[in-house]
């Protein structure tokens, strides 16, 4: 009976091993509502000559008593190219966001309905957004540092003050892979600012010659949402700002791009979020640890085996 329990006990554990539960999955898009928070999102691409190709939006909110015209970003990364920097806006519209209920006048005496009255004195104006986002490429200057690059981006139209900004910002850099026998062992690395970050959300995915566990699923996501995004966002040259649907359909790809993806919130000024994970030449090589661990389970199981039948043919001589 103690053979026949160290046995299946055995058994049990290879087959564990052989079938594990499985993690990292890739998240699929997320509905996110833009407000008047400050968010970090991006869409990254590697490819085989170890390059990320990302697309970002970022929004800041204005908390402070003053506008913001300027500032200045800590893109991480090396041989970095700008290609494209965009700032979105809409149009506002004055309205009343409190009323004084108190001081209402009534009608004329020539107005027939009677107890009735004019609108409430207001006490507190606001803009509200209208119409569709508009884009216009804006001014920038680089700093070149070891790792990074010191970016000042100036705005088109300055952040007021209780109000938030977004800009779309297109870069290629290096300096995120590490090449190793099996693969691309990455560490991407958002963007630093001297602003409190209450979300940031990062999906990576590869170029559609490469895989990236736990699927293969990046290389389409590649397809639909860089091939053509890609030329678009860089050939926007509009120095005044100007409606586009295409731009607008490419930032709200951005904020719920699928992939693997990484989300972090509440970062403090210039802390960033790092994304950590490894990407391969085939599919052969991404699941290669996988056939090694079945081929090494399944022998356990002949050893396994083959140690309880020589026992038993033992016991029966």
């Amino acid at each position: 009976m103690k053979k026949l329990f160290s046995f299946w006990g055995l058994l049990t554990l290879a087959l564990l091993l052989l079938f594990p539960g499985k993690t990292n999955a890739l998240i699929p898009p997320q509905d996110i509502t833009q407000n008047s928070q400050t968010t970090q999102y991006y869409s990254v691409v590697f490819d085989k000559e170890q390059e990320a190709t990302v697309l970002a939006v970022l929004t800041y909110a204005n908390i402070g008593t003053q506008e913001i015209k300027d500032f200045t970003l800590e893109v991480p990364g090396n041989q970095m190219r700008i290609i494209n920097v965009l700032q979105q806006y809409q149009d506002t519209q004055k309205f009343c966001a409190e009323y004084d209920y108190t001081k209402r006048t009534p009608m004329p005496s020539t107005y027939t309905t009677p107890n009735v009255y004019q609108s409430p004195n207001c006490l507190r104006w606001e803009d509200r957004s209208i119409g569709t986002y508009k884009y216009a490429k804006l001014e920038t200057t680089s700093d070149v540092k070891d790792s990074s690059v010191n970016l000042k981006v100036t705005f088109k139209k300055a952040i007021p003050t209780q109000n938030s900004g977004t800009i779309m910002l297109y870069y290629k850099a290096k300096g995120y892979t590490t090449k190793e026998w099996d693969g691309y062992a990455y560490n991407f690395q958002t963007i630093k600012s001297n602003y409190d970050i209450d979300t940031v959300r990062a999906a990576v995915n590869v170029s559609d010659d490469l895989y990236i566990k736990p699927t293969s699923e990046g290389q389409t996501n590649y397809e639909s949402n860089y091939a053509n995004a890609l030329p678009k966002a860089a050939s926007f040259q509009a120095t005044d700002f100007a409606a586009s649907e295409e731009i607008s359909q490419i930032s709200n790809t951005i904020v719920s791009a699928p992939g693997v993806v990484e989300e972090a919130s509440n970062l403090d000024p210039n802390e960033n979020m790092s994304v950590k994970g490894k990407y391969y030449d085939n599919n052969w090589m991404g699941e290669l640890p996988t056939i090694i661990g079945v081929g090494a389970t399944f022998l356990l199981i002949l050893v396994v085996l083959a140690m309880v039948i020589r026992k038993d043919k033992s016991f029966n001589k």
